[in-house]
């Protein structure tokens, strides 16, 4: 009932229009942070715990080198894509 008024409300349909969409992913964080801090240390729960379950260190440092050249070139690319479409579409009139 309460998430049909406010789907339903003026201010949700102009200035707050990510309202819904930021309380949805406030939704799934804490339904994650709840279930992941229920079971710690765990990862199969009575089988294997978060120690267990890490690779090598050896390993672990491959994959953040890896990590620290893909992420900025990931955030680079995406930053550049906003910036050639910005401006180029209209707002959608349905009405």
């Amino acid at each position: 009932m309460a998430a049909r008024l406010l789907l339903g409300s003026p201010a949700v349909r102009g200035s707050l229009c990510w309202l819904p969409f930021a309380l949805l992913v406030l939704v799934f964080f804490l339904s994650f942070l709840g279930l992941s801090y229920s079971i710690y240390p765990f990862v199969v729960i009575d089988r294997l715990t978060v120690w267990q379950a890490a690779s090598s260190p050896e390993a672990l440092k491959i994959i953040l080198i890896g990590v620290c050249v893909t992420l900025p070139v990931i955030i680079a690319y995406t930053g550049f894509s906003y910036r050639v479409f910005r401006g180029k579409t209209i707002e959608l009139d349905y009405a």
